[in-house]
């Protein structure tokens, strides 16, 4: 199995952010507990989606880039994304609650794709011209890095969209790595 840059972290955010969606079309939002509730959710995945994107362009571009210039389709969508989240933004800072699940899932169909996308570039594009251990660096490169906290979040983030069997694997490498 190759060393994936993509596809642990994507398949979190697809988890968290279709358990937002629901959460959205479902709420209350005359109710201000659920309002309060939601509306933090949504700001929380805004962030994290913002700096996974950062991440991306500090760590995995680079290899695109080296490659000539690959990762500029990337970094458009990425602008891109980021007026759709401006937008979620505009509507959570305006309170147009009426307007938030049509946004947020306009924004989460444009996401989806973008996901694919950057899966298909790794499959494509980095995994025939660069090793593993091209690969194993950025990761370790991107966890040297990474504030405690922000790794913490992570990790929490990535476990609780894990199946069971996973989290035994996840936990068994864990103790034996101690």
């Amino acid at each position: 199995m190759r060393i994936d840059l993509y596809t642990a972290i994507h398949r979190a955010q697809r988890h968290h952010m279709f358990q937002l969606g629901n959460a959205i079309g479902s709420a209350d939002f005359n109710d201000e507990h659920t309002t309060a509730t939601v509306l933090t959710r949504v700001r929380r995945m805004v962030d994290h989606l913002r700096d996974h994107a950062q991440n991306e362009e500090t760590y995995i571009h680079p290899l695109f880039d080296a490659l000539g210039g690959d990762a500029d389709h990337l970094r458009h969508e990425h602008d891109d994304l980021e007026r759709d989240l401006a937008e979620l933004e505009n509507v959570l800072r305006e309170r147009r609650l009426h307007d938030l699940y049509a946004a947020y899932t306009r924004f989460l169909g444009k996401y989806l794709l973008h996901l694919n996308e950057e899966e298909e570039a790794q499959k494509q594009i980095l995994w025939p011209r660069y090793d593993d251990n091209a690969l194993r660096a950025v990761l370790d490169r991107f966890k040297a890095e990474r504030p405690r906290d922000k790794a913490a979040a992570d990790l929490e983030f990535m476990l609780t969209a894990m199946s069971t069997p996973e989290l035994l694997k996840f936990f068994r490498n864990l103790t034996q790595a101690a």
